[in-house]
């Protein structure tokens, strides 16, 4: 068995329940796989494990399209001055586009 991070959550459902709703917050860059183990009240008793694999960038959303104007890693070469300028310029940018999506 791998060491990480074990749940064990036992729920018992009322009578007439059909549909039952577990959420699970995940950690991004972690997998694992999520079983349940359901058990009906009937006899003979049986169970139906039922898996579900997280995957290790379950956090993340795929997107058709990427806007190149956003999200951009940048480097900056010069001396001290000029990529202080730079910075500045980029953050009022930055801060000017927020202003005014924001309306404020």
């Amino acid at each position: 068995m791998q060491d990480g991070n074990f749940v064990l959550a036992t729920y018992r459902c009322q009578a007439n329940t059909k549909r039952l709703e577990l959420r699970v917050l995940t950690i991004e860059g972690q997998h694992g796989i999520v079983r349940v183990y359901v058990t009906p009240h009937i006899k003979p008793k049986t169970c139906q494990v039922i898996q579900y694999t997280i995957k290790q960038l379950s956090m993340h959303v795929r997107t058709s399209h990427f806007d190149d104007s956003r999200y951009c890693d940048t480097n900056i070469l010069g001396s001290l001055a000029d990529c202080l300028v730079i910075l500045t310029n980029a953050i009022s940018s930055v801060r000017n586009d927020y202003d005014a999506s924001s309306g404020t």
